[in-house]
């Protein structure tokens, strides 16, 4: 399965890093920051980046065909944490496989991600939250499709 999740700034340290040195080398990553990573570009190995914002839905879709995704396993959100964003960056959740999950991050200090996470209907999704109340972590919650 294609695997799209935005691209973190932290460097090494960072989400982004865990995926791309972990997932096998046939599952696409795709990246999308307002900022250039094409540095961290490896067609080889199915990693790409596309330097956009994630309200450029067009454009980013566009760019999804064109390397060959047409779903999405892993839909990472950590952009701009306000409601609209969050919710602009879940209408990529259109794009899910049967099987595929949202991660939210910043889910302990940002309220976009923590208001929409409460606000998913979980008749459809099943939501999961994690590091809730651990000192210093920003918190991550999953939703992932039912039936």
């Amino acid at each position: 399965f294609p695997v799209t999740i935005g691209v973190n700034r932290n460097g090494q340290n960072s989400f982004t890093w865990a995926m791309i040195n972990n997932k096998p080398q046939h599952v696409t990553y795709l990246g999308i920051d307002i900022e250039d990573k094409s540095s961290i570009n490896d067609k080889q190995n199915n990693v790409h980046t596309i330097q956009s914002n994630s309200f450029d839905q067009e454009k980013i879709r566009n760019y999804m065909k064109e390397i060959g995704i047409e779903e999405i396993s892993i839909l990472f959100i950590d952009g701009w944490h306000s409601v609209n964003a969050v919710i602009n960056d879940w209408k990529y959740s259109d794009l899910l496989s049967n099987e595929g999950i949202v991660v939210f991050h910043d889910t302990n200090y940002h309220p976009g991600p923590a208001v929409f996470l409460e606000a998913i209907d979980e008749k459809m999704y099943k939501v999961e939250k994690y590091f809730i109340g651990e000192p210093g972590d920003c918190g991550m919650g999953v939703a992932y499709r039912i039936g």
